[in-house]
């Protein structure tokens, strides 16, 4: 049951939307409250409000800030990056166009979240490229039949390489040579390991999605 109407105050006014110099004309602003998000108390010092970040599927950012040096992250993207309650995509500009993109998957449950997101994010639902970690044939074997499985579509649809212990160190240059799209990876893992996050960002150059 709708419960039952009321009539406003008649201290409101209902109106529609207005242009701003309409608005002054017909009320005195002075009879408006406001409030904004600097009226508001601050959780954290990343992007103002706390609650912002964590209610977001995806926080995306540029990697320079003011800072002269264009090879740093700005204070906004170190910090985000550090802690993140979301996804974080880093970019250095916006791309044209959208080609495919590639992930890394070891098996873990962040890395499966990580590929479902990868494979949301391609226009076709299959990543161009998923790399494995290294191991043994049966192991591999295991961990590309869970690829296809959480894609959900035919073997010869995604290239499923595995990395050459020598490789592991070399991920970031390998998914650059794959072609300019997203990477996807979990956040924690062996490619991060004895690496830098933002050493990997640099050597990646390309746009590059933790999850965690």
């Amino acid at each position: 049951m709708s419960p039952p109407f009321t009539q406003p105050p008649r201290s409101l006014h209902m109106i529609d939307a207005l242009p701003a110099d309409a608005l002054r004309t017909r009320f005195d602003p002075s009879d408006f409250g406001f409030e904004t998000t600097d009226d508001l108390p601050a959780e954290t010092e990343v992007v103002g409000q706390d609650r912002a970040v964590e209610e977001a599927d995806l926080v995306a950012l540029g990697k320079t800030s003011t800072q002269s040096s264009r090879r740093r992250l700005g204070t906004t993207s170190e910090a985000l990056l550090a802690e993140p309650s979301t996804p974080v995509l880093v970019l250095r500009r916006a791309p044209r166009r959208r080609p495919p993109p590639s992930a890394y998957y070891d098996g873990s449950e962040t890395a499966q979240q990580a590929l479902r997101t990868a494979a949301g994010l391609a226009d076709r639902g299959v990543p161009r490229t998923v790399f494995l970690p290294p191991g043994d044939e049966t192991t591999t074997e295991q961990l590309r039949a869970e690829v296809h499985e959480v894609l959900g579509a035919p073997p010869a649809r995604a290239q499923v390489p595995p990395l050459t212990p020598a490789e592991v160190d070399r991920l970031a240059a390998l998914a650059r040579r794959r072609g300019p799209g997203l990477f996807v990876m979990p956040g924690t893992g062996l490619p991060l390991v004895d690496a830098s996050l933002q050493r990997f960002l640099y050597e990646l150059d390309r746009p590059l999605l933790l999850v965690r």
